[in-house]
């Protein structure tokens, strides 16, 4: 079962992680299990074994580890997120991509005679349909395109070696998946995380399970394949520009399972973190340039996300300096330690979703029962109550690094930005595109002035949230 498909993400998926989105998605069953959640059933069986002697406790199979693969999607999707803000190319995605969404922001107010239908323009159809100040913020935009295809946009080419090829996503799938499988094995044993690895992972796509396979061949089993393919990820992901290439010139240069252990010794992680002061200083020196003549004050809406998105640069650097003192310096990259304090580290807001085919969603009574902060996207009204059919939450356990009206704001601008200049398709899903689309049609493409058009504030549809 795929977890993640290019186009109409939402569909058909347990989870996803979007570059440059300081948010997790996950499925409604998966992000708030249910009675009748699929994980549920693996969470009913570890509460039952926990109450057993160690020497009593069973191999799991079948529909138990079919449970356990909905159970620990949440860890796979935060597992991303942190492997992202770690990873130089993926960090300075996040970084990219605050940029493009405030230029965005600053376009509110500035088109004139566009209509949905004329989306999407090219950046030069742009510049002729908007006001001086908004040519500006559409080169500044052009800009950022540029910088996104001559620095960044190779990092997820495939690269070829001896024996293989490899990308950025099979490092970052074989990172989850090592999480996965390693859980399983501190928890119920290997031959339990043998039996998932053979009856689940296997039949995911190749991404998830390509590496893992070879490292098992090479290493002579899952124990020391998983040990050492986790140190060669770190090496490749959070110590090189082109975490691919580097994963492929290492496996040209060193053949042998022997000349790889040596990356997976903490003090070898550790090194890859051992000047972040020029970074720290960059990000603290960071600032945005606008149109001239632009006020923060034009109007309430632009003022809001630009202020949100603005802090964006200093809460994920904050997260990264987190991960790096945390998990990295302190836990010496255990993923043993990982796992069991997860909630100590940073991570990101999740948004929920339900299936189109299936729009109940949850109770918003019940949500703030079982998440007293949360933040409603979309819902309907249903016997009294609000049926949320998507919206945002933090995972038990853990407190949200980002804000959700600010991850709310980013999602949005980045619905903006896809639906003004690159595609007509569906970015997130429908029933979740259908509530951005009104904000791209009311402030961003309205000339109106805010009071005449009814605005209430960037993202201010309903948008709710509890403490």
């Amino acid at each position: 079962m795929s977890r993640h498909t290019e186009r109409n993400k939402l569909l058909n998926v347990l989870g996803f992680f979007v570059h440059g989105i300081p948010v997790i998605f996950l499925k409604l069953d998966v992000a708030l299990p249910g009675d009748v959640s699929r994980g549920r059933q693996y969470l009913h069986s570890y509460r039952l074994m926990q109450m057993r002697p160690a020497t009593e406790r069973r191999i799991l199979e079948g529909d138990v580890l079919d449970s356990y693969e909905y159970a620990i999607t949440p860890v796979h999707e935060i597992r991303h997120f942190h492997d992202a803000v770690l990873s130089p190319p993926l960090f300075e995605l996040f970084m990219l991509s605050c940029k493009q969404q405030l230029y965005v922001l600053q376009l509110a107010g500035r088109f004139r005679r566009v209509t949905p239908n004329d989306l999407p323009l090219s950046l030069e159809e742009a510049a002729r349909h908007v006001d001086d100040d908004g040519r500006k913020l559409v080169e500044m935009l052009r800009i950022v395109k540029q910088n996104y295809d001559t620095a960044y946009r190779h990092v997820f080419d495939e690269v070829s070696y001896s024996g293989g090829r490899v990308s950025i996503r099979d490092l970052l799938e074989s990172n989850a998946i090592i999480t996965e499988v390693t859980n399983l094995i501190s928890v119920h044993g290997l031959e339990t995380a043998d039996a998932y690895y053979r009856g689940n992972v296997l039949q995911l796509a190749p991404e998830y399970h390509r590496l893992l396979k070879e490292f098992m061949q090479k290493c002579g089993g899952l124990m020391k394949g998983l040990e050492t393919l986790h140190g060669m990820i770190a090496h490749c992901l959070y110590g090189s520009d082109n975490p691919a290439l580097a994963f492929a010139t290492l496996m040209e240069q060193r053949p042998q399972a022997g000349d790889l252990t040596a990356f997976a010794q903490p003090e070898s992680v550790r090194k890859l973190f051992a000047d972040e002061g020029k970074l720290k200083r960059r990000i603290r020196g960071i600032r945005i340039e606008t149109a001239e003549g632009f006020e923060l004050n034009r109007r309430s809406t632009a003022r809001a996300g630009l202020n949100g998105i603005l802090r964006l640069y200093e809460v994920i650097y904050a997260s990264r300096e987190t991960l790096i003192e945390i998990y990295i310096k302190k836990w010496g990259y255990n993923l043993q330690q990982y796992l069991q304090e997860t909630g100590e580290l940073p991570t990101p807001p999740v948004l929920f979703f339900v299936d189109e085919s299936e729009l109940l969603g949850v109770r918003e009574s019940e949500l703030a029962k079982r998440r007293p902060d949360y933040y409603v996207i979309r819902g309907h009204r249903s016997d009294g109550d609000v049926a949320v059919v998507a919206g945002l939450t933090s995972m038990v356990g853990t407190k949200a690094a980002i804000r959700m009206e600010i991850a709310d704001s980013q999602l949005a601008t980045r619905y903006c930005y896809e639906r003004l200049f690159e595609t007509r398709d569906v970015v997130y899903a429908p029933l979740i595109d259908e509530v951005y689309q009104q904000i791209l049609e009311r402030q961003i493409l309205s000339s109106e002035d805010e009071e005449a058009a009814g605005g209430t504030g960037f993202g201010g549809r309903g948008g709710r949230r509890r403490r």
